[in-house]
């Protein structure tokens, strides 16, 4: 037996989330070598001065990492080498009995692992591995590039795979835009609330952002052509399908008017259709609509799995060279065999039932949040992964968000979605995919309803 003693001092959370990841690091860094047997519950608990159950909890989350293999009777072992070491998900790091809101998660729908596996195990055993592990003058090979495009064609635009680039998530996608397009000063233009990646990329580019108003349908046109008639305008990035944080879906006559104004003024339009998965019926992308003027963007990140980094850029021809370029200053190229275990999933067709499970998954959310808050909020589409919850006058976004911390929710404002602080509305939006079961997500939402009703708490005003 080792005399092992886990470093979690300067660690944070729950301690026995504490031990799995100072046990992971030792793994992997060879202080505990495959075979090592772990001391006993009891003995660590008492040289930790922790509880007999934490060190259990602590030893159950490495067993599920992979870490460890254990039998009654003969005691705890480093699993051999060759197993997978694993990482934390976010969301178990909270404190126990925390529910986290802000983050748009895509739903958990059971068949991620299994389909993943499957993918992995096509591309291992592929005749083709070999080409996978060296430089891809073009980012991909031909045939990932067809299924791509084939993929995309459920947003009803026509990609050719000549006119398509594959890129390392939607981030990546729009930061290729911004630094293909724009020089230091340039103004960009966005809806007055919305996803905070394009505030970092201006801030990094140095560019002047500047909000566009929004109503209940989304981005206004007319606020739109004064923007651009007042000055030169570089771009406009735009989520026209579920908004970020709005869940607004832009009108058909609005995209075609926008289109129209884009046109007159020379404005390139970036087109963000991360939650588009979601709307099999949407209106026509601004790519169909004004393909010469468009940019269009996704990943995979929300219709599949995060983890898996494969987004698409489908620019107008003459961003072709620009765009392609910009890939390869920034990473050179896309990681092969990523792409690869994409096309293995669109092949096999695991992705289309990721999908279809997502929408099931995603509308059984919505119908919770219709039964518990439908009395305080408009709710969206019942695809959308996030609700835009307003909120009463007796409320105040910073005192909303503190008091359902002190109820195990987390939740995100207006604040943090705003181009300009006098874009900020008095609102909070609510992310349904985030919690790993129903359950959790309907002791959530039932938290903040009973906060709705009951207003703040005025003791908290004085000292």
């Amino acid at each position: 037996m080792t005399t092992w003693l886990p470093d979690i001092e300067a660690r944070t959370g729950p301690r026995y989330l504490a031990i799995a990841q100072a046990l992971a690091e030792d793994v992997e860094d060879g202080r505990l070598p495959p075979g090592a047997k772990l001391p006993t519950h009891r003995d660590l608990a008492f040289r930790l001065g922790l509880t007999v159950g934490t060190i259990s909890r602590a030893y159950a989350e490495a067993q599920r990492l992979g870490l460890l293999s254990g039998e009654v009777g003969r005691g705890t072992y480093v699993r051999s080498a060759g197993t997978s070491l694993g990482t934390l998900d976010p969301r178990e790091i909270l404190p126990v009995g925390q529910v986290d809101l802000s983050l748009n998660y895509p739903p958990i729908c059971g068949i991620e692992e299994q389909t993943m596996r499957r993918a992995l195990r096509a591309v291992a055993d592929s005749n083709d591995l070999s080409q996978l592990l060296n430089y891809q003058h073009d980012g991909a090979t031909s045939s990932q590039f067809e299924v791509a495009a084939k993929w995309l064609r459920h947003a009803e635009i026509p990609v050719a795979s000549d006119r398509l680039i594959i890129t390392a998530g939607l981030q990546h996608a729009m930061t290729i835009c911004i630094a293909a397009l724009c020089e230091p000063g340039d103004i960009v233009l966005a809806e007055n609330l919305t996803y905070p990646g394009i505030r970092a990329l201006g801030m990094v580019q140095h560019l002047r952002l500047q909000g566009i108003a929004m109503d209940d349908q989304g981005l206004i046109p007319e606020s739109f052509e004064a923007a651009c008639s007042a000055a030169s305008i570089r771009l406009l990035y735009t989520i026209p399908t579920l908004q970020n944080p709005t869940a607004t879906i832009l009108p058909e006559n609005r995209r075609r008017e926008i289109a129209d104004i884009a046109r007159r003024h020379e404005v390139t339009i970036i087109e963000d259709d991360l939650y588009g998965f979601h709307l099999p019926d949407a209106p026509p992308r601004f790519a169909a609509l004004a393909p010469d003027i468009t940019i269009y963007l996704t990943s995979v990140s929300k219709c599949l799995m995060p983890g898996l980094r494969v987004g698409f850029a489908v620019p107008p021809e003459r961003l072709m060279r620009k765009l392609g370029a910009m890939v390869r200053s920034t990473l050179w190229m896309n990681a092969p065999p990523m792409i690869e275990v994409f096309r293995q999933l669109v092949l096999s067709g695991d992705a289309e039932r990721i999908v279809t499970a997502r929408h099931t998954e995603a509308a059984a959310r919505q119908e919770i949040a219709q039964r518990i808050l439908g009395d305080h909020v408009d709710l969206p589409h019942r695809m959308s992964p996030h609700l835009w919850l307003p909120l009463p006058e007796n409320w105040q976004e910073n005192d909303f968000v503190s008091h359902a911390r002190t109820r195990n929710v987390i939740v995100s404002t207006a604040e943090d979605f705003a181009l300009t602080h006098a874009a900020g509305e008095n609102h909070a939006r609510l992310c349904l995919g985030c919690p790993t079961s129903r359950d959790s997500l309907e002791t959530a939402l039932t938290k903040i309803g009973d906060l709705l009703t009951e207003g703040p708490d005025l003791s908290w005003s004085f000292a």
